[in-house]
Formats: C-alpha cells, structure tokens, sequence
C-alpha cells in the first residue's frame, strides 16, 4: 500500500495523513517531486461510506489545514504554500495536494472550477461513495461501437480532458484562522 493512498474505515483513519511528511521546496523545478511527496487521496470504506457525515470530514478538513499551517510556520515561517482539494471521480477518491507558493495552477489536462468551500466537494464525493457502497460499482464500461469511432470527440479512444471540469478548493497555507 502507497501510503499516500489509504481507505478509511473509521473517522481515526483520516488522520494518517497528519505523518505524512511534506516537502516544500519552494523551486519549481522540484514541482514532481512535491506532487508526488504531497499528494493524498482517500477512499471509503463501503460499511463507512453509509454512515460518516460531511461535517465529520470538514472537521478533519479544517484539522489538516490548522496542522500543515502550524507545520509549515514551525519548520519555515517565511514558506507560502497551497492546500488543493478535489473528489476524482474516476479513482473514487477525496484528493489533496500542497504545493510550495501561492495559488500554483494545478498540473491537470482538465478545466478547473475553483470553489468557495470543500462542502459541494464532500457532498458529491460522499453521494458517490453511497452510491457505490449500496448498488456497486460506480463506474460503467461499455464495448466501444463503430458510432463511437466516428464520433469527432472520440479521437483515438482516450478521454478528452477539455470536456471535463473539475471543482477544486483551495487555501493558501500557512492560515490564519484569526484573518479568515
């Protein structure tokens, strides 16, 4: 298991995330070596996905950010970084990402709609994790047809990230909750 990538069981699980080390350089030639070493996705537990609530993952939400924030102050107080958040559809999974500076673009092929809040995300990650705990698998496969191929958005049977927008919330890192 990457632990970068963990499925949570209970609300205690969430907070593996809270020893993950960072790195923040700072350089932006470093910027793979930060997405990858940053990088968090979660999934859920099936039995879990039918009962926690989007507040509890707020609350964790807001406890990552208090804690990278005093982290980041701790080990470089002159450090800025930015704590991404978005629901990937396709792996099932509740993401999050740091990245050194402020308001970095993200390094998606896909467009981007920044949101006020995590609660639109936590809403539609937890209703397809539901989804997914009570009636299987999410996602659907079909074979491709002859219609498909002639379709111009079909290209060569990849997925045209153009077409797809994601939600993503963002915070720049170290937080003040007394400005906020």
């Amino acid at each position: 298991m990457n632990a970068n990538y963990i499925t949570i069981e209970k609300i205690i699980d969430l907070y593996q995330i809270f020893e993950e080390p960072i790195f923040l350089s700072g350089d932006i030639s470093q910027i793979q070596k930060e997405i990858y070493a940053n990088s968090w996705g979660i999934t859920l537990d099936n039995e879990f996905a039918k009962i926690i609530k989007a507040d509890a993952l707020a609350e964790f939400i807001l406890d990552l950010v208090k804690f990278r924030s005093e982290e980041i102050a701790m080990i470089r107080p002159s450090t800025k970084a930015t704590l991404y958040f978005w629901f990937d559809e396709f792996s099932l999974q509740l993401c999050f990402n740091i990245l050194s500076g402020e308001n970095r673009k993200l390094p998606f092929g896909c467009k981007i709609n920044i949101v006020d809040s995590p609660y639109p995300i936590l809403k539609e990650f937890l209703k397809v994790a539901r989804n997914n705990a009570l009636y299987g698998n999410y996602l659907e496969f079909s074979e491709i047809t002859d219609a498909d191929k002639n379709d111009p958005d079909y290209g060569d049977g990849s997925m045209n990230l153009d077409k797809i927008t994601i939600d993503v919330w963002q915070i720049n890192l170290p937080w003040n909750e007394e400005a906020s």
